[in-house]
């Protein structure tokens, strides 16, 4: 297996989404400048989905924009073939574009990288992680010919 590898599931936005979406995840390979190998999982829902899954893992019982499952940690050594799951509400995400003067395009592409660092194990829970994690963001997005709007750290 050659690098990242990106799956589509679940109520899948248009394929021009897909494409552009891919495009700025796949640029996270180059820009980290390491040889990650293995699949990188994008599951779509809805915010009633999203609710039930917040829930469960982070005891909210409210929708959330992305929540990120890293497989990394768990795997045996040199296990790659499975990375983690990146989970979008494309409900959250379609009001947070409104909100934030984007396309939903550009919305999806930034929960994916953002969901995506998490699983290849980058955080924002001090100053310069979130600004590592912003800088890369921004590029991978702007590579795939988006419009990046600045990531409210929650």
């Amino acid at each position: 297996m050659q690098g990242l590898v990106i799956n589509f599931f679940g109520a899948l936005p248009a394929r021009a989404h897909c494409k552009k979406i891919k495009t700025a995840v796949l640029r996270l390979q180059d820009l980290l400048k390491i040889p990650t190998q293995g699949n990188i999982n994008l599951k779509f829902v809805d915010d009633a989905a999203m609710t039930v899954l917040n829930k469960q893992y982070n005891g909210r019982g409210a929708s959330t924009d992305v929540l990120s499952f890293s497989y990394i940690e768990n795997s045996p050594a040199g296990a790659t073939e499975e990375l983690g799951d990146v989970i979008i509400s494309v409900e959250t995400a379609r009001r947070q574009a409104k909100e934030y003067g984007i396309d939903l395009t550009s919305e999806l592409a930034l929960l994916a990288v953002h969901g995506a660092l998490h699983v290849l194990g980058y955080d924002h829970n001090d100053t310069a992680g979130r600004e590592s994690m912003s800088r890369l963001q921004s590029e991978a997005v702007k590579a795939a010919g988006l419009k990046y709007r600045e990531f409210e750290w929650k």
